[in-house]
């Protein structure tokens, strides 16, 4: 495996990590709000 490689994976990781965690705190969100 180069590094290039390495970096990208890294990257779409932390993409994907983010989007995890926005979801979870809309999730939070929406039931916290709800009744």
């Amino acid at each position: 495996m180069n590094s290039r490689y390495l970096e990208g994976e890294c990257t779409r990781l932390s993409h994907v990590f983010q989007c995890f965690i926005a979801r979870n705190q809309a999730l939070q969100i929406f039931f916290s709000s709800s009744p």
